[in-house]
């Protein structure tokens, strides 16, 4: 009987022993946190051609203001975040700095971006969160816009990527 209980603590050991543990893993939080400044590498949107009705893909950012181009955006404690303006500035007496707030939400899958009209084609963004690995960070979020010429609605889908520095 002592024998049997012996084998039996010495199998716990054994098998207990061997059960691996992963390492935990950083939050979305931790990970946007993690970077000094995250630079757009990457803009596009997928829009309905007016005249041929299908769907057509833009590099965005070729469009936008100069000034805006070298704008960077950095992910802070207490869901505060700072847009860098870049040494292109739009208005004389513009500040090098803006605040905004931020929020991941739906398990790490989306974040909510607030005030962040000098970084993207609107002030509020409400994106999904495509990739966030290896230094990388993919959004996507969309826009629906009238075209009063035509009379029509179409929903503008942009995919922003954007390196860790």
């Amino acid at each position: 009987m002592n024998r049997a209980l012996l084998l039996l603590c010495a199998s716990c050991l054994i098998f207990g022993s061997c059960k691996k543990t992963d390492p935990p893993s950083d939050t979305v939080e931790q990970t946007l946190r993690s970077a000094n400044q995250w630079v757009r590498v990457s803009a596009r949107v997928v829009y309905k051609d007016p005249l041929t009705h299908g769907d057509s893909t833009r590099n965005y950012i070729d469009s936008s203001i100069v000034c805006r181009l070298d704008n960077t955006m950095r992910f802070n404690t207490g869901f505060v975040g700072v847009e860098n303006l870049g040494t292109k500035h739009c208005e004389i007496g513009e500040p090098d700095t803006k605040e905004f707030t931020w929020q991941a939400t739906n398990d790490g899958k989306r974040l909510l971006l607030y005030g962040v009209q000098d970084l993207f084609p609107m002030n509020n963004i409400d994106a999904s969160i495509e990739t966030l690995t290896l230094g990388t960070l993919t959004l996507k979020y969309s826009q629906i816009t009238v075209n009063p010429q035509f009379q029509t609605a179409d929903t503008l889908v942009y995919t922003d990527v954007f390196q860790q520095q």
